[in-house]
């Protein structure tokens, strides 16, 4: 039997084997020999991850404040990976994923400038995550760069937060306009403020070719700029949209953040839409406002996520004439304020749903993905009050119709089986600070 050496195998199989390896294995296997580090350098710079690591912490789990190294180590270890595509110019090719996480302190601001530059030494880059991003952010000669994610989480780390807020929303409407991109994530205190709006002219109107686009919002009632934003894409697939404050049932006043203007605001893209979801993170209270029209009019969605209460009125038995004839899957958030509980027995919930899986045959022939999702009160110690014995009840008659059941009792949106990947792209290695290839 002839006996094969491993490096004389191809590279492909090599690159196949060397890219099951942890990072820092196959930083290992890159300082062996020059065959390997060939194979192991585009793995190794593919994806780059830099965030500040945890801090130390105490016997008694407190962080260790005062021996931890300072924030200032993550802001040296984004200048040595700076310092050394800048100087390796083979390695900026391979780098197809950077994913940037700053401390919030005023140094890391001021290497704004340093971050422009490390984006514009990567020719090749199809995925950037930037938290936060500099204000004076220019990607126009990446033409091959398709997924954006912009957290403006650190507003904190500025004295003039309108001003802040301003730059943010111009920087967003310039990123909407780049051909390449396809998917968009915003994540931001406050970010759907009313004077936003003009950022995104009629003469914009339809232009992006965004077709996922997720707004994640911590504070503000208001829905800003966000009809401005969605006019300007040409046709959206996907919309996830997350709040962590209550919408409003007050729709007199004028920008506040109802269902019913949430609805008109989206209505844009009815005929393209896949899938949709509305979740509202820690809410103890819903506005009993329907999203006006009716979600059937959407005939490419199969994948909803909503709040019970923006999908029916508190009169309505069944869902199925609301529904989509196309819809596969199903995502009700319930909320668990018993101050605002009607039906504390769920028994109107229980047959809304009976009336809606018995009509599935029929009005729903494509609906296979049921999830029941409570939030957690914390005036009942985050404990449900629903019976279980209706959830095992539906879970039994749901899956009798070939249709998937599940219950989830959580406070937040991350924790339901709709939510997405929070790693953004899938970017999961961590830049090594002092590596240089041979």
């Amino acid at each position: 039997m002839t006996t094969v050496h491993f490096l004389t195998l191809p590279n492909e199989i090599l690159e196949a084997v060397c890219s099951h390896l942890p990072v820092g294995a196959l930083l290992n296997v890159s300082l062996t020999c020059k065959i390997l580090n060939i194979v192991a350098q585009p793995l190794l710079y593919r994806n780059i991850r830099l965030s500040p690591k945890p801090r130390r912490k105490q016997p008694d789990g407190i962080p260790d404040w005062a021996n931890d190294p300072p924030e200032t180590e993550s802001i040296q270890r984004f200048w040595s990976l700076v310092s050394t595509l800048s100087t390796l110019s083979v390695l900026r090719n391979h780098v197809q994923s950077l994913f940037l996480i700053g401390p919030c302190c005023q140094d890391w601001h001021e290497s704004f400038e340093d971050q422009n530059r490390l984006v514009s030494l990567l020719p090749r880059l199809r995925s950037l995550h930037l938290e936060p991003p500099p204000t004076d952010l220019d990607l126009t000669a990446h033409d091959s760069l398709m997924n954006l994610s912009l957290n403006f989480g650190c507003s904190n780390a500025y004295d003039d937060e309108v001003a802040h807020a301003r730059s943010s929303l111009e920087l967003l409407s310039k990123q909407t306009g780049y051909p390449s991109l396809r998917s968009l994530k915003v994540s931001w205190r406050d970010l759907l403020q009313p004077s936003g709006g003009d950022l995104f002219p009629n003469d914009r109107s339809r232009t992006s070719s965004i077709t996922s686009l997720t707004l994640k919002i911590n504070e503000g009632e208001t829905i800003g700029a966000m009809p401005e934003l969605l006019r300007s894409i040409k046709a959206l697939q996907s919309l996830t949209f997350v709040t962590t404050c209550a919408w409003t049932g007050d729709e007199t006043v004028e920008h506040e953040l109802s269902p019913r203007l949430f609805s008109r605001s989206i209505s844009h893209h009815a005929s393209s839409l896949v899938e949709l979801i509305i979740a509202c993170n820690i809410c103890q209270w819903f506005p009993r406002t329907t999203m006006s029209g009716t979600l059937a009019t959407f005939p490419c969605l199969k994948c909803l996520g909503i709040p019970e209460t923006y999908l029916a009125s508190r009169g309505t038995r069944t869902f199925d004439s609301i529904l989509p004839l196309c819809l596969e899957s199903l995502q009700l958030q319930y909320v668990m304020d018993t101050s605002q509980g009607y039906d504390n027995e769920c028994g109107f919930e229980v047959e809304r749903l009976m009336n809606l899986i018995k009509e599935r045959d029929l009005k729903l022939p494509f609906f296979k993905r049921f999830i029941w999702w409570y939030q957690q009160d914390g005036s009942l110690g985050w404990k449900t009050y629903r019976p279980i014995s209706a959830i095992l009840e539906l879970n039994k008659i749901f899956r009798s119709y070939g249709v998937e059941f599940d219950y989830r009792n959580t406070a937040y949106y991350k924790d339901t089986p709709f939510a997405r990947n929070e790693s953004s792209f899938g970017v999961e290695q961590e830049y090594i600070c002092g590596y240089s290839p041979f």
